[in-house]
């Protein structure tokens, strides 16, 4: 087995402190929690089978319909995804209601997601993503 060490030094005495850390837990909980989006779907109380995550998949088809223009009775394609500007609403619906800086970091963190490789910029959230941002703020 591999072992980890966490260091830290003092530099006003010159003393070194060292700490060996038990992975094995987290390794548990990774393997436990399964693949995908399957860890974060077992974090909202009840899983899939709650109503939480009901109406998640509710509140999430309702802003697809809403980002293709509601007032209408033609035929509309759904993608699957939502504009990001729909992320306050979704996490309002939800019962979350957070601060305007909150919002703002959650959008950034969607919207500089992938720039580092591709270069672009990303505007929309698929379920998975909103599922992953609703259980981690």
């Amino acid at each position: 087995t591999e072992e980890y060490y966490k260091e830290k030094s003092h530099f006003t005495d010159y003393t070194v402190n060292m700490w060996k850390v038990d992975v094995t837990p987290i390794e548990q909980a990774v393997a436990m929690g399964g693949e995908g989006i399957e860890p974060y779907i077992s974090l909202i109380p009840g899983g899939r089978d709650s109503q939480t995550y009901k109406d998640m998949l509710d509140f999430f088809y309702y802003a697809q319909i809403r980002s293709k223009n509601e007032d209408t009775t033609k035929k509309r394609k759904l993608d699957g995804t939502v504009p990001l500007k729909q992320l306050p609403y979704l996490m309002r619906a939800m019962g979350y209601f957070p601060t305007d800086s909150e919002i703002e970091n959650m959008k950034n963190e969607v919207k500089y997601s992938q720039y580092a490789e591709t270069g672009e910029l990303v505007d929309s959230i698929d379920m998975d993503l909103f599922i992953r941002l609703f259980v981690n703020h």
